[in-house]
């Protein structure tokens, strides 16, 4: 199948093939060690380097690990303060 577009200048018809169009879902990029897919490659590479390292943080609440520190901290939230012990689960409950 092709798109047609007309020259401005002389009105010739000019055809270009169309390019199959490339689904959002669509998961090209592999990991070979641990089988998951990714869409883009910064997530490939992500993987990568969490399958290398591990999840190195650890919450000293329940031992769950996390590969990110970001998620660690988030997910102490569901800990409680330690001032009176409620947990906030984001910064909307405080």
């Amino acid at each position: 199948s092709s798109k047609k577009f007309r020259c401005h200048d002389c009105g010739k018809a000019l055809e270009f093939p169309k390019k199959p169009p490339q689904k959002a879902t669509e998961r090209a990029h592999k990991c070979s060690e641990c089988g998951k897919s990714f869409r883009l490659s910064s997530g490939l590479v992500a993987q990568r380097r969490r399958n290398s390292e591990g999840n190195p943080r650890r919450c000293p609440n329940c031992g769950k690990s996390f590969g990110a520190g970001s998620a660690l901290v988030q997910h102490q939230r569901i800990h409680g303060s330690g001032i009176c012990g409620k947990s906030f689960p984001g910064s909307s409950g405080l």
